[in-house]
């Protein structure tokens, strides 16, 4: 699946939720997990539950993003922000990206300011 964000558009899973998503591995969207409008400006919060994943890019590419909280909270994404914001038990890994997108052109981490 993949969340669509326009116009004024914005996230916020809170802190607790339990969620288990997977960008789609085909199509238009294929790899992308949340895509926000390059024109919305809004801010973005995934904190999470324990024992939640997320598989697929974070395309916030004009907006602040949080990410953090809970206990085993997995993140297989490459992530695009304007700026990003990270804490409590969440932890980050590319090393299943590659069988979600092989044919991604986010190869390898970069960071950009």
């Amino acid at each position: 699946m993949t969340f669509y964000l326009v116009g004024s558009g914005s996230v916020n899973l809170a802190q607790g939720t339990t969620f288990n998503f997977t960008a789609p591995t085909s199509g238009t969207y294929n790899g992308i997990l949340f895509y926000q409008d390059r024109a919305d400006t809004q801010a973005a919060t995934i904190e999470g539950g324990a024992n939640s994943t997320m598989k697929g890019i974070l395309y916030f590419p004009n907006a602040a993003l949080t990410l953090g909280n809970g206990s085993s909270v997995t993140f297989y994404t490459p992530i695009i922000a304007a700026t990003l914001t990270m804490y409590g038990g969440a932890d980050f890994t590319d090393d299943d990206y590659s069988t979600l997108n092989s044919a991604s052109p986010l190869t390898s981490p970069r960071l950009v300011e």
